[in-house]
């Protein structure tokens, strides 16, 4: 049994020695004129090249040669089209999943060359590889070392970013129009839940952009929650502020103005959303995560480009007090007064109540509460409680509470005016 062990380890070690072949400098050689010739003619076969190949050692690693772009002869040949020589690469057992950057699949996908992308899936090009693409730029040769210190889903920068990790499926959905016209029939297909457009509101601009510009629907709502587009990029979303901000101007250009104040089946619109949104981005701080969180600041003005694009109906939406999801959420006590005056500066009624069926003002109060005596009475029911001096109340109120005394006293002035009004 250990023999045969021993025999079957030894002969996968074999099949897998292909892809950690050397190479000799004869071989280089020929590889060098190989990439002259396909520099001058991209579309020279095999068959022309056929004296040259016959004498590479099909033990050597061919791919292990670069021009000087950066590139290996599979790479180039892809970027090309040449699939005649494309062919004749994968036939060699080269492994098309190994590269620093710009795999193969993914330059195919980009310039949506189906034939090749065809020949490379069925030589075991696998579509989930996350790569970054240098290509068709010249390889950059710290595009490596740079990725590991940069923030892999980073999406500020730019296409095809050599510091940016994607899949095949993301430059097949960027260079290649042969998807959206071949299956146009399911680009408003909603398939676990989401449709397409809610995935690509995830990623990049130009991926919702490319949707949009083939028909994709953008008012269409997740199969369960009712999300719309505005809800994903706020609630799922990963962006930075700035890009979420131009994702949002994107979609209200494109019909999703309609929509700002629509709720999701738990009457969350999108300005809720947003503000949840921040709550969540305040619990990353002092953590490692791949993207810096939004500040108050971005939080402010993606608040005010909202109800600036008509969003002020969703601050006293019925039974969904924005004010109280403030209040509720926002654990930053001054970014909190700041958000609630902006609120109520634009029609926040403090009279409005919350999820809960509490009205902000009373969601202000509760952390106010001494619960100390609270504590102490039910435990101690038999007992009268002693008298509390007025003067030990106003010692006993935190620092951090004068900020919320004094969010209580602006609440109270605007409810004051609303009853009156």
């Amino acid at each position: 049994m250990g023999g045969a062990l021993s025999t079957f380890f030894q002969s996968s070690a074999l099949l897998a020695a292909g892809n950690h072949r050397g190479v000799s400098e004869q071989t280089r050689t020929k590889v060098d004129t190989i990439f002259d010739a396909l520099r001058a003619n991209p579309r020279i076969s095999v068959q022309r090249l056929e004296g040259l190949l016959s004498q590479i050692p099909k033990n050597e690693n061919i791919l292990l040669v670069h021009n000087e772009e950066g590139y290996n002869l599979l790479q180039k040949c892809v970027g090309i089209n040449n699939v005649d020589m494309v062919r004749w690469i994968l036939s060699r057992n080269t492994d098309v999943n190994r590269g620093a950057c710009s795999l193969p699949l993914h330059i195919a996908c980009l310039k949506g060359y189906e034939d090749i992308v065809d020949m490379l899936l069925k030589h075991n090009a696998r579509i989930d590889v996350e790569a970054r693409m240098c290509w068709p730029g010249p390889h950059n040769q710290n595009c490596e070392e740079r990725g590991k210190y940069s923030a892999h889903g980073d999406e500020r920068l730019g296409d095809r970013s050599s510091d940016k990790l994607q899949s095949s499926i993301f430059y097949a959905i960027d260079g290649d129009q042969y998807l959206v016209s071949e299956r146009s029939d399911e680009i408003n297909q909603c398939y676990d839940e989401y449709y397409p457009i809610h995935q690509a509101a995830l990623h990049h601009i130009k991926f919702l952009d490319r949707l949009i510009q083939c028909g994709a629907e953008t008012k269409v709502r997740t199969a369960t929650q009712q999300m719309t587009v505005l809800h994903i990029v706020f609630l799922i979303g990963r962006k930075s502020a700035e890009d979420t901000l131009q994702t949002c101007k994107l979609l209200l250009e494109h019909g999703l103005r309609e929509l700002i104040n629509e709720p999701d089946s738990l009457g969350n619109t999108p300005l809720h959303g947003l503000i949840v949104r921040y709550a969540l981005e305040e619990a990353r701080y002092g953590y490692d995560h791949d993207n810096q969180p939004w500040n108050k600041w971005d939080v402010l003005h993606l608040v005010r480009f909202l109800l600036q694009n008509g969003a002020r109906p969703s601050i006293n939406q019925h039974g969904n007090s924005a004010l109280a999801c403030v209040l509720r959420h926002v654990r930053d006590w001054e970014f909190r007064y700041e958000l609630l005056n902006m609120l109520l500066q634009e029609g926040g009624d403090p009279n409005i109540v919350g999820r809960d069926g509490s009205v902000p003002l009373m969601v202000c109060l509760v952390p106010l509460i001494n619960k100390d005596p609270l504590h102490h009475f039910t435990h101690s029911m038999k007992e009268k409680p002693p008298p509390v001096h007025p003067t030990k109340i106003r010692t006993s109120i935190s620092s951090s509470s004068a900020v919320e005394l004094n969010m209580t006293s602006t609440l109270a002035n605007y409810a004051t005016e609303a009853g009156e009004g």
